[in-house]
């Protein structure tokens, strides 16, 4: 299995996908109420904590370009906390 694809499958079991809306819904841990980026999804990685949505951006698409911001709420669908 490439890393990629192990990278997909740790996001995407703690995705769940509902059924009426198509949104995908974050089961997993977040950085907390408070604080820098609060709220965000959060997972380990290769021993650090990184935000879910800049990983899977990163593992689908390549580095993000300078300045150039992603969001949970881009396609596909939200990631969020559930």
């Amino acid at each position: 299995m490439s890393r990629r694809h192990s990278i997909r499958e740790k996001i995407m079991s703690r995705v769940r996908v509902d059924g009426e809306t198509g949104c995908w819904i974050w089961t997993g841990p977040t950085s907390g109420t408070t604080g820098r980026g609060h709220g965000y999804p959060r997972m380990s990685l290769g021993g650090q904590t990184v935000a879910v949505h800049i990983a899977m951006w990163t593992n689908e698409h390549g580095y993000i370009p300078g300045k150039k911001r992603t969001r949970p709420q881009m396609p596909p669908p939200a990631l969020r906390q559930s």
